[in-house]
């Protein structure tokens, strides 16, 4: 994406300034360190945190962050398109807030108070932890 360094994974999605920036930009207020090497993302993808619904959202930003760097790199080789990783990280959030909002809905009426007995929602916990 850079032009500066033959692509690899380890290139793409972690070493070059474009990745960095959006892993840099997402986790900023969450004070998580982002994996920065492709041999270590399993052991941050199973513990970054020791809050269970903090985890699952740095689940979701891995997945969210890994596409979409790879839909961009997709769109610069074969559209000749270039989007701010300020534009992606935008989307990344929005995307994620969705999906943790369809979260915290309950399933059925009889739940409806689910997320008072489980404590913070997803959302909350979005808003406290990634994006204040």
């Amino acid at each position: 994406m850079c032009g500066q360094a033959d692509e690899s994974i380890q290139h793409l999605f972690f070493s070059c300034s474009y990745p960095s920036e959006v892993w840099n930009s997402v986790l900023v207020h969450a004070r998580l360190n982002h994996p920065n090497q492709l041999n270590v993302i399993v052991n941050w993808v199973k513990s970054p945190s020791n809050l269970t619904k903090l985890n699952i959202i740095c689940k979701l930003i891995l997945q969210a962050s890994v596409y979409e760097l790879w839909a961009e790199r997709n769109a610069r080789l074969h559209l000749a398109s270039l989007r701010s990783a300020v534009s992606i990280v935008k989307h990344i959030c929005l995307t994620l807030r969705s999906k943790l909002i369809s979260m915290d809905r309950p399933t059925s009426p009889s739940s409806s108070s689910s997320i008072s007995r489980q404590g913070q929602s997803f959302l909350s916990t979005w808003f406290q932890f990634i994006q204040p």
